[in-house]
């Protein structure tokens, strides 16, 4: 098999000698503070942020009545939205998401406009402000954590932005200052959106509680390296990092939920950060690769501080076909969403189109965009009495995008708009202010007449058919839109909306839209970002990161700063427009060595275990099987795995002419593929193996005169030795290595004498010596002494005194185990048993495998490893699946590795003379990391 490395050399020219010093461009950029006189603020306010929904509604007085403003119109008033008697919360604990970001981002708008007031947000539930936001007491209210029976505030300077444990602040009060604010957005979609027109906005609470107080010398405080005290350093830090992601997330593309990276707009997408292979490959694709910035602060010793840079990939859909606009119903082809029709002139009458076109249509994001109306009726609603602002509206209309409505009971497509007819909905009531106040009083269409005070334009009432009036839905268009359906003949769609009122749509007026592609971490993309970034590698990555820091340091946001001014303006710092060079060692390139001091060499990033021993095999005394898959294929990929573990060095369970038998008794079948019966999954295979190991329940070890060996943990002081189970004489006796224990049993005589000895075992009959248990492994052709001192084909037990004198089962009456049988149930739970947990699943799907690692590690603390029926199976021949056993038992050897059998595939060997130890290692304290030189993007 071949175990990936790195991925060559890059692009950046050969490697100098080895052991040589050499200079290195970091993908850090340093912080300097300017001079201190200009700090724009003497302290930050900290923040704690919590949001609601809010709703308008008609104020009232204390009386009850409804109150009317000086022109003699009803006043609204926004206030909390409450359902079931509770407000509802958005939950910003768990991170930042989209819309906890754009409600942030237009309170800093507003707050802005309102005298200059600078906040900074990452969307979390923290801000910053370099101004106290409330000063006056008509401002804001005092809350009282001691008295209010509210939910309480935060009361502590947070923690890091990522939802990390709550830091202290000795500023911190018993009574908490905040004040609501109250901001307006359309949730559905963004300003500049066609359809942006036809979104009606929500309204949301914001409420802001001063948590804390941060004077501005902590900066240079730690720049001067005068604090180390972790909890200030922290403080600090999460103030740099809103700073940073409140400016990238107000000028450059976030998405999903607590993003680290933040992506360029598509106009700066071109070859020379994307490549162009990558570039050519999604040429003509409807998505497209997109490339962002993360940005970090990073405080390090000597008062350090470095903003951290890289780059990433991510697939967006392309703003050009959103343009473009593809229509589902295309007259040229005679298709409907890519299924072909006779005709666009005539009815579908074929029931196998209809089902064809109703699957095509289920699959697709919808968009419904319609207009302009005819000249004749915006003519006819003048007369009326229209404005132009409300004709305006109605030139373009246009849905965000959704789907098909395909909810049970609902008829999803109508096959022929012409023949559909419908009740129209009662006309508007007349404008009446009397009327409206009374009907909303008593409840009578309160949502109607609200809408229509609240949208309507003075003009007179809309003159409609007779209530409950049957009419066409060609002549309802042509009526009350102004709109001629080209194909009355052709479906219209049921798509969700958030009417209370089914909403159909001719099918002429629908689009595809087309939705973000899902992240890099699907297989499809692997060999794309694997090649991107072999392209930008070594010094051209660091050339790619500063270029894209540069392009996102000119980009402003909503008050017009860039993110080096806003640094400047609220942190007075400077980012340096290069990266930092440093001095490095050239280190030399390791040798692996395997057991029997064979070497190896990388070739290509790669190395090859076949056929090797590992220079200090794990053992795996105990396991059980859980299968996901089911047949017989698991018991046949678990026997070769074990093959190739024992071919590797690695002690499995010695039970060899019964292996078939024992797989079968420990292998547990998945009762199904529901969360809820995992945990029971789990817990009948960690019984069934104790049942196997520890009470052999199928008589298998005493069969054939073996035994179990595994670690058992001291109650008492934690530490773990090896011990031994031994089947023998129906009686289950547990054997603790000699010089830990002595004593496994008391041998009874006949004349009521007794005594303590140890069983062990002699060898083919030869009584002149014994052996301890511990130095005899039993093997498919006998049993193996000492580690191959002896091999021999039988044992016998026997007992021996602390005289060195030896019984046999003749010489007395009873024995009774040391440990009798109350005491082991006491250590059992102290017992290691299953050593690993192996799970067989059909393939790597993400759910699954996180669920199984969440049951072994969380739930039952056992040691797993999966294996992937979809991925064995695809091995080309028998040598690539032993290849592909190989990689896991690499995996497993690691995993199971202790302090007793220091589990090691290979030595590293720096020079000619093999060492265990990495000479560079022992020149400073040093920390050694596995780094993954090629990766996907962070998932949020």
């Amino acid at each position: 098999p071949r175990g990936r490395g790195g991925r060559g050399r890059g692009r950046g020219g050969l490697l100098p000698d080895r052991q040589q010093l050499m200079q290195v461009q970091l993908n850090m950029y340093r912080l300097t503070m300017n001079d201190e006189s200009r700090f724009h603020s003497d302290e930050w306010f900290q923040y704690a942020v919590e949001i609601r929904d809010a709703k308008k509604t008609r104020k009232k007085g204390p009386d009850g009545e409804f109150i009317k403003g000086s022109d003699g119109k009803l006043e609204f008033v926004i206030v909390p939205f409450e359902r079931r008697g509770e407000e509802k919360i958005l939950d910003t604990n768990m991170g930042d998401n989209p819309l906890s970001r754009k409600i942030l981002q237009k309170l800093q708008q507003d707050l802005w406009k309102d005298g200059e007031k600078l906040i900074v947000t990452d969307g979390h539930k923290t801000a910053y402000s370099t101004k106290r936001l409330f000063e006056t007491s008509d401002e804001m209210q005092i809350e009282d954590s001691s008295t209010n029976e509210k939910p309480k505030r935060p009361q502590s300077v947070y923690g890091p932005a990522d939802g990390g444990t709550p830091l202290e602040h000795p500023q911190a009060q018993q009574t908490a200052p905040y004040k609501t604010f109250y901001v307006r957005i359309k949730k559905d979609c963004e300003e500049e959106d066609s359809y942006a027109d036809n979104v009606r906005p929500s309204w949301y609470f914001i409420r802001l509680t001063e948590v804390g107080v941060i004077p501005n010398q902590l900066v240079g405080q730690v720049m001067e390296n005068r604090i180390s005290d972790y909890k200030q350093i922290e403080i600090l830090r999460q103030l740099v990092d809103t700073v940073i992601k409140s400016a990238m997330s107000s000028t450059l593309i976030a998405e999903g939920r607590s993003p680290h990276l933040f992506y360029l707009p598509e106009d700066f997408q071109d070859a020379s950060v994307l490549g162009n292979a990558l570039m050519n490959k999604f040429r003509g694709e409807s998505y497209s690769p997109f490339v962002g910035l993360a940005q970090t602060a990073k405080f390090c010793q000597n008062g350090n501080v470095f903003l951290s840079c890289d780059a990433g990939l991510g697939w967006f859909d392309k703003e050009s076909v959103n343009e473009k606009s593809i229509p589902i119903l295309d007259e040229m082809k005679n298709t409907i969403a890519g299924v072909r029709i006779p005709s666009v002139h005539e009815p579908i009458m074929d029931d196998r189109k209809k089902a064809d076109i109703e699957k095509s249509l289920k699959k697709l994001r919808i968009r419904m965009e319609c207009g302009p109306p005819s000249k004749e009726w915006e003519e006819e609603q003048v007369e009326r009495g229209r404005s132009e602002d409300w004709l305006k509206k109605r030139r373009f209309q246009s849905r965000p995008p959704t789907r098909m409505d395909c909810k049970p009971g609902k008829v999803s497509i109508i096959w022929c708009a012409c023949e559909h007819y419908f009740n129209e909905l009662p006309p508007r009531r007349p404008r009446n202010e009397n009327q409206d106040l009374e009907s909303a009083k008593k409840g009578e269409h309160g949502e109607r007449d609200a809408h229509n005070a609240e949208t309507q334009d003075g003009g007179g009432p809309e003159k409609m058919q007779e209530q409950g009036a049957r009419i066409n839905i060609c002549d309802y268009w042509l009526q009350k839109k102004g709109i001629t359906i080209k194909y009355p003949n052709m479906p219209i769609v049921l798509i969700k909306t958030k009417a209370k009122i089914d909403e159909y749509f001719p099918i002429e007026f629908l689009y595809q839209s087309f939705g973000k592609k899902k992240l890099v971490g699907a297989d499809d993309h692997k060999d794309e970002v694997l090649g991107w970034n072999d392209r930008f590698a070594a010094s051209d990555r660091i050339e790619l990161t500063t270029k894209l820091k540069e392009i996102a340091s000119e980009m402003k946001d909503k008050s017009s700063m860039t993110l080096p001014q806003l640094l400047r303006q609220f942190l007075n710092f400077t980012s340096a427009r290069e990266p930092v060079t440093v001095n490095a060692k050239v280190l030399p390139e390791p040798t692996l060595t395997f057991g029997n001091n064979k070497r190896t060499f990388l070739k290509n990033g790669s190395w090859n275990l076949r056929g090797v021993k590992f220079s200090s095999p794990s053992d795996m005394s105990s396991f059980v099987v859980v299968d996901f898959v089911g047949g017989s294929a698991c018991e046949t990929v678990v026997e070769n795995l074990l093959n190739v573990m024992n071919g590797h060095g690695m002690q499995t369970p010695s039970i060899f002419n019964e292996r078939q038998r024992m797989l079968q008794n420990i292998t547990v079948r998945a009762k199904s593929e529901r969360p809820s019966d995992y945990y029971e999954t789990f817990r009948n295979a960690i019984e069934t193996a104790r049942q196997f190991y520890l009470h052999d329940k199928q008589g298998i070890f005493c069969a054939h005169k073996t035994w179990f060996k595994t670690k058992v943990s001291n109650p008492n002081n934690g530490e773990t030795v090896d011990c031994l189970f031994v089947f023998h004489n129906r009686q289950r006796v547990m054997i603790l290595p000699e010089e830990e224990n002595f004593e496994t049993h008391r041998l009874v005589y006949k004349d009521g004498a007794s005594c303590d000895a140890r069983l062990k075992a002699v060898v083919d009959g030869n009584r002149n010596g014994t052996y301890d248990l511990f130095d005899i492994r039993k093997h498919q052709d006998g049993y193996d002494v000492k580690n191959g001192e002896k091999w021999v084909q039988k044992i016998e037990f026997v007992w021996q005194l602390k005289t060195g004198e030896i019984h046999t089962e003749n010489d007395f009456e009873k024995s009774l185990p040391f440990f009798p049988k109350e005491k082991l149930e006491e250590l059992e739970e102290h017992i290691e048993c299953p050593a690993m947990l192996i799970i067989y699943l059909p393939d790597d799907s993400k759910d699954r495998y996180s669920l199984v690692k969440m049951m072994c590690q969380f739930y039952f603390g056992v040691q797993s490893q999966c294996i992937t029926h979809k991925k064995y199976i695809s091995q080309r021949n028998m040598n690539k699946q032993d290849d592909y056993c190989s990689n896991v038992a690499l995996k497993m050897n690691t995993k199971l590795f202790s302090l007793g059998n220091q589990g090691c595939a290979w030595d590293i060997s720096c020079s000619r003379q093999i060492s265990r130890n990495i000479p560079w290692v022992s020149e400073i304290p040093t920390l050694v990391f596995g780094i993954a030189m090629s990766h996907e993007q962070p998932i949020s």
